[in-house]
C-alpha cells in the first residue's frame, strides 16, 4: 500500500501544512530565480554601458590626440618666429649701441617693430568641445582629465594672452615709431616690405626705439619659453593618451 504523509493541521487554505510548505518553497524558488535573472540582466546592461563608454572615451581621446599633434606643429613654427625676432632686435641694438655704420641689410630687421605676422596661436579645439558636450567625466583617468582641462582652459589661454600683449606693444609703440622715423621700401613686388631709416644716425640716441626693441626681445623670449613648455605638456598628454588607448 502507498504510504501517506502524516496528517498535519490544516491551514487557512484548508490544505495540510506540509502542502503549504511545499508551495512556499516553490514560490520562494521562483522569486529567487526572477531576482537572479534581474541581476544578470542589470549586470549585462552595466557591462554594455561600460563598453559603450570605453569606446566613446577611446574615440574622443584619439580626436584630442590628433588636435594636439596639429597644435604642436603650430607651436614649433612659432618658436622659429620668436627666435628670428630676438635675433633681428639684437642685430639692430648692436649696430646702434656700437655706432656701427648703416647698411641696407638692416632694413629687413627693422620690420620687427611693425610686424605681427605669425604672432598668434589658434589651437584646434573642436575635439575638446565635443568632450565638453559629452561630459569631461567620460575620461576615466583623473590625472589625464585634469591635464587636458588645464591645457585647454589655462595653458593655451596664457599663450594667447601673451600674443595679444605683443600685438598691443607693436600697435602702441612700434608702428608710431615706424611712421615717423622710417620709409617703407621694397625692391620688387614679391619681396616683403622693409623699413629704411629716414636718418639712421639719429636712431642711435632714440630712447623710444631702443626701449621698444628691448620690449620686443622681452616679449619674444617670454613667448619662446611658453612655447617650449607647452610643447612638453602636449607631448606628455599624448604619451598618457597612448597608454590609455592600449588598455
Amino acid at each position: 500500500m502507498e504510504k501517506k504523509p502524516p496528517a498535519g493541521r490544516a491551514g487557512k487554505t484548508g490544505k495540510p501544512a506540509w502542502q503549504v510548505g511545499r508551495y512556499l518553497k516553490y514560490a520562494i524558488g521562483e522569486i529567487v530565480l526572477v531576482v537572479i535573472g534581474i541581476l544578470i540582466a542589470l549586470q549585462i546592461n552595466n557591462w554594455n554601458e561600460t563598453r559603450k563608454d570605453h569606446i566613446a572615451e577611446s574615440n574622443i581621446l584619439q580626436d584630442i590626440q590628433g588636435s594636439i599633434s596639429t597644435d604642436i606643429q603650430q607651436l614649433n613654427l612659432r618658436i622659429e618666429l620668436a627666435k628670428n625676432d630676438v635675433q633681428s632686435a639684437n642685430i639692430i641694438l648692436k649696430h646702434l649701441e656700437k655706432n656701427l655704420p648703416y647698411n641696407d641689410s638692416l632694413n629687413k630687421h627693422f620690420v620687427i617693430i611693425t610686424s605681427t605676422a605669425g604672432k598668434a596661436f589658434t589651437p584646434q579645439i573642436s575635439a575638446y568641445k565635443v568632450l565638453e558636450s559629452k561630459g569631461i567625466d567620460l575620461i576615466s583617468n583623473n590625472q589625464l582629465k585634469k591635464d587636458i582641462l588645464n591645457l585647454y582652459n589655462i595653458d593655451y589661454n596664457m599663450l594667447v594672452y601673451e600674443y595679444e600683449n605683443f600685438h598691443k606693444n607693436i600697435h602702441d609703440y612700434g608702428r608710431p615709431i615706424a611712421r615717423s622715423l622710417f620709409n617703407t621700401t621694397s625692391n620688387n613686388s614679391d619681396q616683403l616690405p622693409e623699413l629704411q631709416p629716414v636718418d639712421y644716425k639719429s636712431l642711435r640716441s632714440n630712447v623710444e626705439l631702443i626701449n621698444t626693441l628691448k620690449i620686443i626681445i622681452s616679449n619674444d623670449r617670454r613667448i619662446h619659453e611658453m612655447l617650449i613648455d607647452l610643447i612638453d605638456k602636449c607631448q606628455e598628454i599624448q604619451n598618457v593618451i597612448d597608454a590609455e588607448l592600449k588598455k
